[in-house]
């Protein structure tokens, strides 16, 4: 989640939703499920 939380500062929150996608199918947790909404709604708004 470190690698999405570095997208997110760069902006590219594309990149950080994959990285994120990848990390939650590896290992799901609660943290991993709010950054993919939270890095989904920034996505729309941008």
């Amino acid at each position: 989640m470190l690698e999405a939380r570095a997208y997110v500062g760069l902006k590219d929150y594309a990149k950080a939703t994959k990285v994120a996608e990848q990390a939650h199918r590896v290992k799901p947790t609660t943290q991993s499920a709010d950054w993919l909404q939270y890095l989904q709604q920034m996505s729309q708004a941008h």
